[in-house]
């Protein structure tokens, strides 16, 4: 029997803070099509769960669906895991922290032909960020009542910001750990505050977007605890993240530098985990709006198109003493 040590990426699996997930899980390698049972050890290193008493064993099945395939350091030999019971899949083993930031900040934008010129610009009726603040419109008819204060996680260019920095008396924040982006943002003069860290950020938000950002993080459930920490009574989380259907990983072979994995009943639990309730979620291939029974043909289809969800923060029962 194999053992997979997770103490160093407790993350990994979805988790309600007063559970933990420690029994046997079944690997299943596509390439030979064998399974191995291995045992995840107890996680209790994970600061999410600190201070909860330690429950019942529970059992889980987690498949291998493919080896990574690139060559970089940081990814070189990982997996992908799913888990059945929460749909959600993730790198295995997660990189640290530390190696993330460090390849975000060198190979991969060096690894792309980005322009920071056009920061603010070609804003037009076509573009993604158009499509997406109609969707949170079109959900939310009241959002120009409801929404102050904004903050864009992984901002990148800021497409949705400088958008809604259109609208009168809505103060736009972005959080990204770029230099070279957060110069250029400084520059334009338009966004109010910028962050390199989520920590940094503190509370006051309606509206945090997250737009192909989450499936690059390290740990999902402290990302969303601290956007529930942050935002308003009510506030509004809006996310779009490649949706990670069957045809996304029959047909999609670029999953770097991706670390988390999502599709819609993955999307809901985390939502329910971390006290969001979900108002909308679109299935979204080649910009068009799938229909609710619509399925994609997983031998036609390049990718899985994408998911675009708009939560809304609920109420958080004080615990019983």
């Amino acid at each position: 029997m194999k053992t997979v040590d997770t103490e160093t990426s407790p993350h990994s699996l979805l988790l309600p803070k007063a559970q933990i997930m420690t029994d046997y899980i079944t690997v299943k390698n596509l390439s030979r099509r064998t399974k191995i049972k291995i045992k995840f050890k107890e996680l209790l290193s994970s600061l999410h769960l600190k201070g909860f008493p330690l429950p019942q064993k529970i059992k889980n099945k987690v498949k291998v669906f493919q080896q990574i395939q690139n060559s970089e350091k940081i990814f070189k030999g990982k997996k992908i895991v799913k888990c059945p019971e929460t749909h959600l899949s993730w790198l295995h083993p997660m990189p640290s922290d530390q190696d993330l930031k460090s390849y975000y900040q060198g190979l991969f934008w060096d690894n792309k032909a980005v322009s920071y010129e056009i920061i603010g610009k070609n804003l037009d009726e076509n573009c993604r960020a158009t499509h997406q603040i109609k969707m949170i419109t079109n959900t939310v008819p009241d959002l120009k009542h409801r929404i102050k204060k904004t903050l864009e996680f992984g901002a990148g260019h800021g497409e949705i910001s400088y958008l809604m920095a259109r609208l009168p008396n809505i103060q736009v924040n972005l959080l990204e750990p770029d230099k070279k982006f957060c110069n250029a943002h400084k520059e334009k003069g338009v966004v109010h505050s910028i962050f390199s860290n989520l920590n940094e950020v503190t509370s006051g938000y309606d509206l945090i977007t997250a737009s192909h950002s989450l499936e690059h993080v390290t740990n999902i459930h402290n990302v969303l605890s601290k956007f529930h920490d942050i935002l308003n009574d009510e506030g509004l989380l809006f996310i779009e993240v490649p949706n990670c259907n069957e045809s996304y990983f029959l047909n999609y072979k670029t999953d770097i530098p991706h670390t988390y994995f999502f599709n819609s009943q993955s999307i809901s639990k985390l939502a329910k985990q971390h006290y969001f309730k979900v108002l909308s979620i679109h299935e979204i291939y080649q910009g068009k709006v799938l229909e609710k029974d619509e399925k994609l043909d997983p031998l036609k289809c390049a990718d899985g198109g994408e998911l675009r969800v708009l939560l809304e923060k609920i109420f958080v029962p004080n615990p019983i003493c």
